[in-house]
């Protein structure tokens, strides 16, 4: 989701690290946190773009996520 109330709203738990960190577990992801609850990966993109990736297995998930271009995907809709 790009440009959401939605992401607005979660813009200020996925913005920042120690609130992720208080509600699960944070991985890396070519420079970008995501937030991992139970294998449900959630991570906020130039501070208007939500990615939640899920499959079940985390490592599966940050394979397919570290294949994506996150700097472009900043430029979305611009």
């Amino acid at each position: 989701m790009a440009d959401n109330p939605m992401v607005t709203s979660m813009g200020a738990m996925l913005g920042n690290t120690r609130l992720m960190s208080a509600m699960g577990s944070i991985i890396r992801v070519n420079r970008e946190s995501f937030l991992d609850q139970d294998g449900a990966l959630s991570g906020l993109i130039g501070n208007r773009i939500l990615v939640e990736a899920e499959d079940g297995d985390v490592d599966t998930t940050v394979e397919h996520l570290e294949r994506m271009d996150f700097r472009e995907l900043m430029m979305f809709g611009m």
